[in-house]
């Protein structure tokens, strides 16, 4: 598990770079440290291949993303969702973190909306031997970047003893071209 010290030290991450500004390039951000899986035995998870948010019809590729040449983590591009795959698999023990655009150079974002779910809206993940994960929605906190080490970095990165999903993008004003949010949706496995 990730010591909440390391988690703290953490200025800006893979979050940041997920976050579309509405024009440009992405902005450069460090990236966290590698996620380890709770302890708990299960099953082997593959790797996710696909999201379903059927609330807000949202239907999109998930890709691998980890971290760059420069130590930043890699982004998706504006029309896929990415994995961030040195944590947990989406089924896996821990808290396994997608994120995405919300728009980029005029392109929407697929995760753009997900500001809209409200607990009990269901997020389903299938991996890549074809299992279907369903998770419930339990938390969507929309967080001033101004708080991003000391609210978002634990939320999204702290160790976990349940099996999440954590879905993340930007949100709120637009100030220049970024935005001032970070969205953060927790979400917990209810079935396979």
């Amino acid at each position: 598990m990730i010591r909440h010290g390391l988690l703290a030290g953490v200025v800006a991450l893979a979050l940041l770079a997920a976050c579309a500004t509405t024009s440009g390039a992405p902005p450069s951000v460090a990236a966290p440290p590698a996620l380890q899986a709770g302890a708990a035995h299960v099953e082997p998870v593959g790797d996710p291949e696909y999201i379903k948010i059927p609330r807000l019809h949202i239907e999109d590729d998930i890709i691998p993303v980890g971290l760059a040449a420069d130590g930043t983590m890699e982004v998706p591009a504006v029309e896929h969702s990415g994995w961030y795959d040195l944590g947990p698999r989406p089924g896996a023990p821990g808290g396994a973190v997608v994120v995405g655009h919300v728009n980029y150079s005029g392109v929407q974002g697929a995760l753009g909306r997900i500001g809209e779910l409200t607990n009990g809206d269901q997020v389903s993940v299938t991996d890549t031997a074809g299992v279907v994960r369903t998770f419930t929605v339990y938390d969507v906190e929309h967080i001033p970047k101004s708080q991003y080490a000391a609210r978002t970095v634990p939320l999204v990165f702290g160790a976990r003893t349940t099996t999440d999903l954590v879905i993340v993008t930007c949100g709120g004003q637009i100030v220049g071209h970024s935005y001032l949010d970070n969205v953060v949706v927790s979400a917990r496995l209810v079935q396979m």
